[in-house]
């Protein structure tokens, strides 16, 4: 669990004040123990508590009815405790000013719930000054009130905080009930917290945190069943907070979960309660439903007998989630090792910013000490296609990010491999980053066509691999034309272990005329060698049947990076297909386990130009004024048009066969401008291309968010 922001609790005062206790009658079964009163709230540094107590509303008018004080200086300013009315009421405050020149750093409250301020002693606070604000903050303080078993204590904290344009006033719980009970066999320390600070604590804002001797620990609302050694218990605490609660739960229907003794502890999460279990022999009981992990830590020793931990925080929602079924037992696996060791490179013209971040195989953070402390910070090693090859030290910042700068030396030759080097006994998986050529660009393609299934077989075995034309994981990252897949595995087919792929297969729904096919391996980090090796490709038609296209096709290994933007080209050649098979297939593994990450299809370039960019009706920024477009096919070259108006465009210049990008200048900002691209054909006619337009600079979008409902904000600038 990641460590709380520091939140100020006044005066912390610790008195644990002793009273004695009616003890009712419990109900049957129940049991209850008695806990202590503690003044002063601190933050427990294992719990990730949220922020306590409400801001209340200042007044400058006085209360009707309420006696005041005499005061010495200007106009007070008036606020009420919204404690829990049935028990306490609403309590008056004031703020004043001990002097002229003084902020508002005295402080009556109306302790015995009689109505009036007159008899309150005053309570003079401690202030702040900065150049943004002045905060007063006043020393816990104790009303009083009756209740079912005696008299009752409940201490408070106020902090006014004063800027330039408001007030705010913040009154927050500065006590607790503490105490050792006796669950189950198992003596736990026991905490009852009023969050909220409206004076009770059984609401639904309110928590217990109960923890044992081992590391183990809860952090629930009232009334929540959780395991206690084992069994399942009800837990619940009464209103003025003197008293835990519990019965055994026996016949509830639960789940069971098991810590793999690879982890420290493992802190799961559900919509209101935190659970830092810790392995043991037996299965932990919890409440059907899902369950997020928010945090855990695992523990090793290096060969110098160094104590090495590492912890991860802030895993992923989607990747996070467990299920908890009734009668049901899970082993808790995914957690922990492998961690991956991922490097980022940023810049231009030379001149860039390398990164390094630490993952958990959920995308959380992981951070590691050794012997308690932060150790040296990661090397990188950089190395291109030539003779360069040097290894530097990141440098930790404020944030215990890792970065260095470095600049591209001008004999270098790219690609150029970033691999960060992680000490430690944990086991790492590398994810470098490659620095590539320049201007790379894919073949010309047609317009996409979808298959409607794809198919893997593993000898008499289908297995549905939908993922492989889904295209998620498929996206424009950096500022190349090409599009680069991710490092998710859930974005990718993978066979399951212990079968082997005999073939792949592709189907449309109906024939259609195809000419490239795009073929992104297996790119999950440090298991690209999952990935497809060799394979045949045939196609199926309606009247030739199964046809052989290309023998021995070889796929290059995909880069286990989120740059991975070269898939191999398979050229089909316009012939007409229903069904694409990859037969023959060898794996770079020798398992016959085989792994892809996206297949695309692609139709012929039509004789016309095609894909404009920017789109048809889109934007253009001053700086940026490219025009690119897929070029047609089988010309002797192409002709660009331009012009503000559609019908008299000018012609701007005359192109090769597969020419696709023109850097324009001189254009005119907050214009729209109309273009073309015509065909020049082999015999010489000229085919006339689609108009497609664009604007230039000015408004591209105003969204002024004044729509009284719906969850779609209407663009007000006219550009669509």
């Amino acid at each position: 669990m990641g460590m709380p922001d520091k939140v100020w609790f006044c005066g912390l005062i610790w008195v644990i004040l002793p009273f004695s206790i009616v003890v009712g009658q419990p109900e049957q079964g129940q049991t209850e123990q008695a806990l202590q009163y503690e003044v002063g709230l601190r933050l427990e540094r294992r719990w990730q508590l949220r922020a306590m107590g409400r801001n209340v509303d200042l007044s400058t008018v006085a209360p009707p009815g309420v006696r005041l004080p005499a005061l010495k200086e200007g106009k007070p300013l008036f606020g009420t405790w919204p404690g829990h009315r049935s028990r306490w009421g609403s309590r008056w405050f004031l703020l004043a000013r001990s002097g002229t020149d003084k902020p508002y750093d005295c402080l009556y409250i109306d302790t015995d719930g009689d109505g009036h301020l007159d008899d309150e002693q005053q309570i003079t606070g401690n202030v702040r000054r900065s150049r943004s604000d002045t905060v007063v903050r006043f020393d816990p303080v104790a009303v009083r009130s009756d209740g079912p078993d005696g008299p009752l204590t409940y201490h408070l904290a106020v902090q006014a905080s004063f800027m330039q344009d408001r007030i705010i006033c913040h009154i927050s719980p500065a006590c607790r009930y503490v105490g050792q009970v006796h669950i189950g066999q198992m003596d736990l320390r026991c905490d009852v917290l009023d969050l909220d600070g409206d004076g009770i604590f059984a609401g639904r804002s309110d928590r217990i945190i109960l923890e044992d001797d081992q590391g183990n620990g809860l952090y629930i609302p009232t009334g929540k069943l959780v395991d206690v050694n084992g069994a399942p218990y009800w837990i619940d605490v009464t209103p003025d907070g003197r008293r835990l609660r519990w019965q055994r739960a026996d016949d509830e229907a639960v789940g069971f979960l098991r810590v793999p003794e690879a982890l420290a502890s493992v802190t799961l999460a559900d919509s209101d309660s935190a659970f830092r279990l810790r392995p043991r022999h037996k299965a932990y009981v919890l409440e059907p439903g899902t369950y997020r992990v928010v945090h855990w830590s695992m523990n090793r020793k290096d060969r110098r007998g160094d104590t090495w931990t590492a912890a991860g925080s802030s895993p992923r929602p989607e990747r996070s989630a467990i299920v908890i079924t009734a009668e049901t037992e899970l082993t808790l696996d995914g957690i922990g090792e492998p961690l991956v060791s991922r490097v980022t490179v940023k810049g231009l013209l030379g001149q860039y910013q390398i990164g390094h971040e630490l993952l958990g195989p959920m995308g959380e953070q992981v951070t590691l000490e050794v012997n308690g402390r932060r150790p040296p910070p990661p090397k990188v090693r950089i190395l291109d296609s030539g003779r360069y090859d040097r290894t530097l030290s990141f440098a930790y910042g404020l944030s215990g990010t890792c970065t260095l700068s470095w600049r591209e030396p001008a004999k270098i030759r790219r690609p150029v491999v970033f691999t960060a080097q992680v000490a430690g006994p944990f086991k790492v998986r590398s994810q470098p980053y490659v620095l590539k050529f320049v201007n790379r660009y894919l073949p010309h393609t047609g317009q996409q066509v979808l298959p409607a299934r794809a198919i893997v077989y593993a000898g008499p075995q289908e297995c549905n691999a939908a993922a492989l034309i889904d295209g998620q994981g498929l996206m424009q990252r950096d500022q190349d034309e090409l599009i680069e897949h991710d490092t998710d595995p859930n974005h990718m087919f993978l066979l399951s272990s212990g079968l082997k792929a005999t073939q792949i297969e592709l189907e449309f729904v109906e024939p259609v005329e195809l000419d490239l096919m795009l073929v992104w391996n297996y790119n999950e980090v440090d298991r690209t060698d999952l990935g497809l090796r060799q394979a045949d490709i045939q196609i199926w038609g309606q009247d030739s049947g199964w046809q052989l296209v290309a023998r021995g096709v070889s796929f290059g290994r995909a880069e286990g990076t989120d740059d991975y933007d070269e898939p191999t080209v398979v050229r089909l050649n316009g012939l007409k297909a229903s069904r694409v098979r990859f037969d023959r297939i060898a794996g770079f593994s020798r398992s016959g386990r085989i792994g892809l990450s996206e297949v695309q299809f692609f139709q012929p370039r039509p004789t016309k130009a095609i894909k404009p960019r920017p789109a048809d009706g889109g934007h253009m920024w001053v700086g940026q004024d490219i025009l690119r477009w897929t070029p047609p096919a089988g010309v002797k070259g192409q002709q660009l048009f331009l012009g503000f108006d559609p019908n008299q465009m000018q012609p701007l210049a005359d192109l090769e066969p597969n020419h696709c990008l023109v850097q324009l200048a001189g254009l005119a900002n907050g214009s729209r401008y109309y273009w073309r691209i015509d065909s020049i054909m082999p015999e010489g006619t000229v085919l006339t291309g689609d108009t497609w337009s664009f604007s230039v600079g000015g408004l591209a979008g105003w969204w002024r968010f004044d729509e009284a409902s719906g969850q779609v904000a209407k663009d007000s600038s006219g550009n669509g």
